[in-house]
């Protein structure tokens, strides 16, 4: 795995299996997951990956899914 990125995200239940697939398919490392009102999630994604990973979740959620930098 080459340099890696923190990113979290926030996504509701309905949507919660297409996200699984995307993660599954970047190969992401999903760190401490909260499941509340919605479901937050901190990622490890190789950076070169973060542009095309932010766009999938933004497409499979009709861009309902916040993707920020995680500190």
């Amino acid at each position: 795995m080459g340099i890696v990125q923190q990113l979290s995200i926030c996504y509701t239940y309905d949507i919660q299996n297409k996200v699984d697939v995307v993660l599954q398919q970047f190969n992401v490392n999903i760190l401490k997951p909260e499941f509340g009102e919605t479901i937050k999630s901190n990622l490890e994604v190789e950076s070169v990956k973060v542009d095309k990973l932010s766009q999938q979740l933004c497409e499979i959620s009709n861009g309902n899914i916040n993707v920020k930098q995680a500190f």
